[in-house]
């Protein structure tokens, strides 16, 4: 996952070239579950896999879709001072 390789082979920070379409393919991953009707609500550089992150040919996959919820459950999963996800990664 994105976050052992992150603290494994770049514990300074990745470059920007890595960066980008790691953004990218993540920020179309939520697109596309927005416009399917999904909230993600746990995007952390753990549920970020990446294969082949040197090559032309990488993969970048948004995974653990587990506490997401569709976009219009007006009901919600949470009540007041309750947390979801991740808080570090909490927005």
């Amino acid at each position: 996952d994105l976050g052992h390789l992150m603290a494994t082979r770049y514990p300074a920070g990745m470059p920007v070239d890595l960066v980008v379409p790691i953004v990218n393919a993540v920020a179309s991953a939520l697109d596309y579950a927005h416009k399917k009707g999904l909230l993600h609500r746990d995007v952390k550089p753990a549920n970020i896999i990446v294969a082949d992150l040197d090559s032309d040919d990488r993969s970048i996959f948004l995974t653990d879709f587990g506490i997401a919820r569709p976009l219009d459950d007006a009901s919600g999963i949470t009540t007041t001072n309750m947390t979801v996800g991740t808080v570090a990664y909490a927005a």
